[in-house]
């Protein structure tokens, strides 16, 4: 009788944790690129893929540079869906021959308890 019970509870157990668990959602940084777009101006493209995400899903992306007096970003924080898989920032350098660190953040827009989000820093000369 005891070993019955014991088995309903397990099996129970098991039952109500298999059906609560949440979905993956994940985001994976791709190579990110540093083109020259004109005199004194750049273009960083932040790639992204993932699983388990909508391809409607909102997300938000930034780019910040340091140090400030020899790189300004132009257009960041954006606002993006899954499927459109990059960023573009436009970048002017201020100062040549400088060693710029550059730090994007990419997260989900969504109010779920645990947000999907990565951080990526590269270095590149001016």
């Amino acid at each position: 009788m005891n070993l019955n019970i014991i088995l309903i509870f397990v099996f129970s157990l098991l039952f109500v944790t298999i059906s609560q668990s949440l979905p993956v959602k994940q985001i994976t940084p791709s190579l990110f690129t540093v083109d020259d777009a004109g005199e004194n101006k750049l273009t960083v493209t932040v790639p992204w893929d993932g699983t388990g995400n909508d391809d409607n899903q909102n997300l938000v992306s930034r780019l910040s540079c340091f140090p400030p007096e020899a790189i300004t970003v132009a257009n960041s924080p954006q606002n993006h869906v899954f499927s459109d898989r990059k960023a573009s920032f436009e970048l002017t350098v201020l100062k040549k021959d400088t060693t710029v660190t550059c730090v994007s953040d990419i997260k989900l827009d969504t109010t779920d308890p645990v947000v999907e989000k990565f951080l990526l820093s590269f270095d590149f000369q001016t």
